[in-house]
């Protein structure tokens, strides 16, 4: 559910668009911004976002709702790390930089979620796999 409102001024012409929570997630990861995503989702996790538009119910099934995402959000940023963002040219340096900004995101998102399983295991493999 995307709500949009459209203001025309005299010179310019602004569109508000209004977002519910997955559809605010999801429009992060599709633009390449997984740890901007990863980010808001853990706001959104620690009720920072209080009314969250489209998110509803008890406090256990929004919950296990952003878990659910999270999980899905972390698996996309593994992979787009190990693949599409994955630095083609360069020596260690760039290896250096590239993981030092790919995994950070990974490891909050884990120890937010409190699943050391996921840090040591997924993640863990991926940058073994990679090395």
């Amino acid at each position: 559910m995307i709500l949009s409102c459209s203001f025309a001024g005299r010179q310019s012409f602004h569109v508000l668009v209004i977002r519910t929570w997955h559809e605010r997630l999801d429009h992060l990861a599709k633009a390449g911004e997984h740890g901007r995503a990863l980010d808001l989702c853990r706001d959104f996790m620690q009720d920072h976002g209080r009314a969250l538009v489209g998110l509803r119910g008890p406090r256990e099934r929004r919950r296990a709702a952003l878990e659910s995402k999270l999980l899905s959000l972390l698996d996309d940023h593994l992979e787009a790390s190990v693949t599409v963002n994955f630095p083609r040219e360069g020596g260690m340096q760039e290896l250096a930089e590239h993981y030092g900004s790919a995994v950070p995101p990974a490891v909050d998102a884990c120890l937010a979620l409190k699943k050391k399983d996921i840090l040591f295991g997924k993640v863990g493999r991926r940058a073994d796999n990679e090395t």
